[in-house]
């Protein structure tokens, strides 16, 4: 849920913040209103604006001076500044305005629809930035995750929530037998021997075979973990061929040690009948 845009409007009249509020009302925004340029800065500390109504004419700091400081931050350069001023009307205190870094100059009276038009535009604009950089997050933590994927030496495979394949690494596919374009979106299930194992409970280990070639298995270790925030299932696939192959040997040595001792038990009560015979 996208979380509500923020207007900042800067004024040190207080009628003035109550005028511009009722201005503003039509707009489906938080207007966050402040008396002076010291309040405008805390307030930029603590919320993503997506537009600025400010008044030029401010004791200690005016809008110029405080539109200078949130151009000089970076997190709030570009901020679009809209200036007004009942007093400041002359050509050369607007292009100080722009110099400044404002993208807009209004002189009161303000007409209503003008001001709300272009601020619909910037809210727009807003928006689009904001959807522009969780797509980026997207795509970094995308790229990120397939670093990591990469970099591990199981295969790991990312289903959805109809255990249907959308992320593989390079393990993977060499261990299946396939590449990203077979395996993606293709069912988990056919690709182990007796059907995909069961994984209602995450980080639980189970032993399964996958198929490699016709007639031939491989032995895995299996265990999964949930996809946060967007339904599915992380599995790590451990080629387990040397581990299996080392636990039948010591079984057989097992077996092979079981059958030494019983044979010098029977040798040892052979003797010994031997010798009871011989008394």
């Amino acid at each position: 849920m996208n979380s509500i845009q923020k207007i900042l409007v800067v004024d040190d009249t207080g009628a003035n913040l109550v005028a511009m509020g009722r201005v503003l009302e039509g707009l489906d925004v938080e207007i966050v209103c402040v008396h002076s340029g010291n309040e405008a800065l805390t307030a930029t500390l603590h919320h993503d604006f997506a537009a600025a109504v400010i008044d030029v004419q401010m004791p200690e700091m005016d809008g110029y001076e405080l539109a200078e400081i949130l151009r000089s931050d970076e997190r709030t350069r570009a901020l679009p500044i809209l200036f007004v001023s009942a007093v400041y009307s002359e050509d050369a205190h607007v292009f100080r305005g722009y110099e400044a870094g404002a993208v807009d100059f209004l002189i009161k009276p303000i007409q209503k629809d003008i001001l709300i038009n272009k601020l619909k535009f910037f809210l727009l604009l807003d928006s689009q930035r904001k959807e522009l950089r969780r797509h980026l997050e997207i795509a970094e933590s995308e790229s990120f995750l397939r670093t990591i994927l990469r970099s591990l030496s199981d295969a790991v495979v990312v289903v959805d929530e109809a255990m249907n394949i959308s992320l593989v690494n390079s393990h993977a596919a060499t261990m299946f037998g396939g590449d990203d374009a077979t395996l993606i979106g293709a069912p988990l299930g056919p690709l182990f021997a007796g059907g995909a194992p069961p994984l209602e409970h995450p980080c639980h280990a189970v032993e399964r075979e996958i198929h490699v070639a016709p007639g031939q298995s491989m032995p895995v270790r299996i265990t999964s973990s949930k996809l946060e925030g967007r339904g599915g299932l992380v599995i790590v696939v451990t080629d387990i061929t040397q581990e299996t192959l080392a636990l039948r040997v010591e079984e057989d040595l097992r077996v092979q040690l079981a059958h030494s001792q019983r044979l010098e038990s029977l040798g040892r009560l052979a003797g010994g009948v031997a010798h009871d015979l011989n008394n």
